[in-house]
């Protein structure tokens, strides 16, 4: 029964120590959206741009109407920075 005991109470600390190496940032780190091209989008400029500008991931998302494409860029928010949506 001690050694069931021992082996359980071991997973638990390593499960919990690899818990609290994750860092707390990624944990609450809030994604932010900016349109960089409100015209067109073609997706290899759109990505270059998002990450040159942003370090973020350029994607081309509807503009609304059938068939028309903008830039999105989706990037990670700083401290204290507004989400846009």
């Amino acid at each position: 029964m001690a050694k069931f005991s021992f082996s359980s109470l071991w997973l638990l600390v390593l499960v919990l120590l690899v818990v609290s190496t994750v860092p707390n940032q990624v944990l609450g780190q809030k994604r932010c959206r900016i349109i960089l091209n409100p015209k067109g989008c073609n997706l290899p400029d759109c990505q270059k741009q998002c990450y040159l500008s942003y370090n973020g991931n350029g994607q081309c998302t509807s503009g609304g109407s059938f068939g028309t494409y903008i830039c999105s860029c989706f990037y990670n928010c700083g401290k204290g920075q507004i989400t846009k949506t």
